[in-house]
């Protein structure tokens, strides 16, 4: 094997920058990548190299390149905050470095308690995760009720059928029957046979 260009200088390159740099070296190099976690170097970028900065490379040898897979992700378990108040809920969650976001419900639970979180208790999630929050602002307002009072006021329309009583001033025709009496009639046809008889008697 003979000597070749020294190592490059790759720590803090993109790992696909720093493979086509050393190919420009054109030493047929082997060159093997390995991802490790790194809270400083950003993800995707070289973290070190085998061999280091300046020492030889020979033709056909071997480099070996680590680069970050990104910080490493923390976790933590979400605490029970239902039935305590905001405040209260709000101190457990930021103790255990979480975010939250909270919205107001109506629910007969007393106003400003928490009554879900979007998290069970114990679960693990990643640190600064948002947990949903919803807060009871008291029972739905009574006000609404006050609509069906007005309700009542229909039973007014029956009005009408007062109306109704009026049609029995019909029962005044058959008064009208007196008209029809003709009894009168039969005495003057029992006057007529006495007047007869009296012609006859003549």
């Amino acid at each position: 094997e003979e000597p070749g260009d020294t190592m490059l200088d790759l720590v803090g390159m993109d790992y696909r920058a720093a493979k086509i740099a050393l190919e420009k070296l054109e030493l047929n190099l082997d060159i093997k990548f390995e991802e490790k976690a790194d809270d400083e170097i950003t993800e995707g970028y070289v973290i070190s190299t085998i061999p280091v900065k300046g020492e030889t490379l020979v033709e056909g040898g071997t480099v070996y390149i680590t680069y970050s897979s990104g910080p490493d992700v923390k976790t933590t378990k979400v605490p029970d905050v239902i039935g305590c108040s905001l405040d209260t809920a709000i101190s457990r969650l930021e103790s255990r470095d979480l975010t939250y976001k909270v919205t107001e419900v109506e629910d007969n639970a007393e106003k400003g308690t928490v009554i879900f979180q979007s998290y069970s208790e114990n679960e693990e999630v990643p640190v600064r995760t948002e947990v949903e929050l919803q807060v009871s602002k008291g029972p739905a307002q009574p006000e609404e009720p006050d609509n069906p009072t007005t309700a009542p006021d229909t039973p007014d329309e029956p009005d009408n059928p007062t109306t109704d009583p009026d049609t029995p001033s019909n029962p005044d025709t058959p008064n009208g029957g007196d008209n029809e009496i003709v009894p009168p009639d039969i005495d003057h046809e029992l006057n007529n046979p006495t007047s007869s008889a009296n012609s006859g008697g003549q």
